[in-house]
C-alpha cells in the first residue's frame, strides 16, 4: 500500500470522527466550535479528494496540489481560530447563558478590574444568580473585624474573588468570620 493510499485512508477516518456531528454527540459544543470543527473538516475533506484524485488519476496536479494544502492548512486553522476568537468577543453575549453586569469594567494596564463601590448581578442559568457588592478598592466587600483579628491580605483569582458566590459566602468572607466564631465558642466554654 502506497503512502498516498495511507493518507487518503487516514483522512477518511478523521472526517467519519472530527466532525460536529459525532463530536457534538459527546460534547457541548459552543456555536464557535462547531464552525472551527467545520472549518478542519473542509481541509480534511480538500485533502481527500486530492488524495483520491491522485490515486486515481496518478497526476502529478494532483500530488502537487494536496502538498500545497498540506502546507497551507495549518495556516488556515490558525487565522480561522484567531477570526472565530474575534467572532466569540464580538457575539458571544448573544448565545451563551451567562451574564454579569455592573461587576468589572475596562482598564488600560490590567485589562478588566472590579468597579469599585459597585453593586453588580452575575447569573449563570442553571448554576447561580448572585450580586456582588464591591468596597472603595474594588474589592468584594467582606464585613471588617478590625479590632478583633489582625488583617490578611490575600491575592489570587476566580476561587479568591468568588466566582459565582454572594459575599457573605466567600473563602475571605468566612475566614473574616472565623474569628467571630472561635471567640463565641471560647467565650462559650468559659462560662
Amino acid at each position: 500500500m502506497g503512502w498516498f493510499t495511507q493518507i487518503a485512508l487516514s483522512l477518511g477516518t478523521l472526517l467519519v470522527f472530527v466532525n460536529p456531528i459525532v463530536v457534538g454527540a459527546f460534547l457541548h459544543l459552543d456555536p464557535d466550535a462547531v464552525r472551527y470543527l467545520v472549518t478542519v473538516d473542509a481541509v480534511l475533506l480538500a485533502l481527500l479528494c486530492l488524495a483520491i484524485g491522485f490515486l486515481s488519476a496518478r497526476r502529478n496536479v494532483y500530488r502537487r496540489a494536496f502538498l500545497v494544502t498540506a502546507g497551507l492548512a495549518p495556516f488556515i486553522l490558525i487565522a480561522a481560530e484567531l477570526s472565530l476568537s474575534l467572532w466569540r468577543l464580538r457575539e458571544v453575549d448573544k448565545w451563551r447563558t451567562e451574564q454579569i453586569e455592573l461587576v468589572h469594567e475596562p482598564h488600560p494596564t490590567l485589562g478588566w478590574r472590579p468597579i469599585p463601590n459597585a453593586t453588580g448581578r452575575h447569573v449563570s442559568e442553571g448554576n447561580f444568580d448572585v450580586v456582588y457588592e464591591m468596597d472603595a478598592l474594588g474589592r468584594k466587600a467582606i464585613s471588617p473585624n478590625i479590632d478583633r483579628a489582625p488583617t490578611l491580605h490575600v491575592f489570587g483569582d476566580s476561587y479568591i474573588f468568588g466566582h459565582g458566590v454572594s459575599n457573605d459566602e466567600t473563602a475571605l468572607n468566612v475566614l473574616a468570620g472565623g474569628s467571630e466564631r472561635s471567640e463565641a465558642s471560647t467565650s462559650s466554654t468559659t462560662q
